[in-house]
């Protein structure tokens, strides 16, 4: 995939939007979304249309401006492994050490780096409401998909948000 696109899944097909531009911090903020909300947008908008058993889950939001409440642009989902031997494995912690990135979801208009910026400060504010967590795994899905052309996408993830740089 070129580095100058960011690859995106909504309603079970594949988006390509361009990674261009840079987040403008001021207009999102970062906070806790209850189950109801969280699970409905997942549902909705991630490509499995599952929600998994969650410990946590976090909401992007697009601030409007005093007249209009925020909106929900984006949802992180930290759940619980489906094998109870993954954190021990992986991480070397108690099952209940640590938990699994299982779900990550931006609408279209958010920026392309969006998912970055997102994800690190997800991962602060899981480090507030859950001290207990240590350690966080996560998986590039390589099952076939299909694209927004609907042709069959293999790999379905490239997996690049999973890259370390």
């Amino acid at each position: 995939m070129p580095l100058g696109i960011a690859q995106r899944w909504r309603q079970r097909r594949e988006w390509r939007v361009p990674a261009a531009g840079v987040i403008d911090t001021r207009r999102y903020g970062v906070d806790v979304v209850c189950e109801r909300k969280a699970k409905r947008f997942v549902v909705e908008q991630h490509y499995s249309g599952t929600y998994p058993a969650a410990r946590m889950a976090v909401g992007l939001y697009e601030k409007r401006g005093h007249q209009r409440p925020s909106s929900l642009v984006g949802v992180a989902v930290f759940g619980v492994p489906m094998n109870q031997q993954v954190i021990p494995r992986h991480l070397g912690l108690a099952p209940d050490r640590g938990v699994e990135l299982s779900r990550l979801v931006l609408l279209d208009q958010v920026p392309g780096n969006g998912e970055s910026w997102f994800v690190a400060r997800c991962f602060r504010l899981l480090r507030t409401e859950k001290p207990e967590v240590e350690g966080v795994v996560s998986y590039c899905d390589p099952v076939e998909r299909r694209g927004d052309d609907g042709q069959i996408v293999m790999p379905g993830h490239v997996g690049t948000v999973y890259t370390r740089r």
